[in-house]
């Protein structure tokens, strides 16, 4: 009777062998799979691809060449594009952009409104840009009070306050004339006669190359000369003198041709 019974029991026994070796195995490889799992937060152990490096961004192209009209500036403002500053003696000047009825160009020009009369005053305007040698430059100027001076002028090659040309237009002398500032102080090259300056619009323009400078007025040439006390590459403005309230519109400036 119990050798009858045994085989039955050997071959319960190795069903259950088998069957729990089957579990052990798949429990196992589970383990390992989540051994080998990457971490959630990122391993450091697993490789990355390296990351494209961005272009770089392109310079900002300096302008050669500039016109200004003033008409896209700000009512009662500093214009935009220039920094302003003083040689010689006072207050710096007050520039502003004004209206006016007879701008050359739509109805907005450049003034400079502050009438301290201190008589070595030059407040000056400068664009940021362009910075040149060799140019033609112009403006257009008027004249509209002073009682010490009635003064505007066309700076070019400026460097600083201490350093630069200047010609300028004089309502009460009834001239134009051109000057270097070297070491802040102003030096009278030439002048010429130009009757009937005040509380008009003008033109007046320079050519220069090298070392040689040509003024005009009104499109007639009353300068022409030659110069080297200012030969480094400087940037353009506008000029004024002790009380003189003048406006300026439509300044340009750009790279003379070789």
């Amino acid at each position: 009777m119990h050798s009858r019974s045994a085989p039955s029991l050997n071959r319960t026994s190795l069903r259950f062998v088998v069957w729990y070796a089957a579990l052990a195995t798949a429990l196992a490889a589970c383990s390992n799979s989540a051994h080998e799992s990457p971490d959630p937060a990122g391993s450091t152990d697993m490789p990355t691809s390296p990351s494209t490096p961005s272009a770089p961004s392109a310079p900002i192209p300096v302008p050669r060449s500039r016109h200004i009209s003033f008409d896209d500036q700000t009512e009662g403002q500093a214009p935009r594009g220039f920094t302003f500053g003083l040689t010689g003696d006072g207050k710096p000047g007050r520039w502003v952009v004004t209206r006016a009825d007879d701008a050359p160009s739509s109805r907005f020009v450049l003034a400079q409104a502050d009438d301290d009369p201190t008589p070595a005053r030059y407040p000056v305007a400068i664009a940021e840009a362009p910075k040149l040698r060799d140019l033609i430059a112009s403006v257009r100027v008027k004249c509209v009070s002073g009682f010490t001076d009635q003064g505007a002028g066309l700076v070019f090659r400026y460097a600083d306050d201490s350093s630069y040309y200047v010609v300028r237009a004089n309502a009460l002398e009834d001239d134009v004339a051109l000057f270097h500032v070297t070491r802040g102080a102003r030096i009278l090259i030439q002048s010429a006669p130009a009757p009937g300056i005040g509380n008009t619009w003008h033109d007046l323009a320079i050519e220069m190359r090298g070392d040689h400078v040509v003024v005009r007025w009104d499109g007639r040439v009353v300068i022409d000369r030659k110069d080297t006390h200012v030969t480094e590459p400087g940037r353009v403005g506008v000029w004024t003198k002790a009380d003189s309230v003048s406006w300026f519109d439509d300044l340009s400036a750009e790279p003379l041709g070789e």
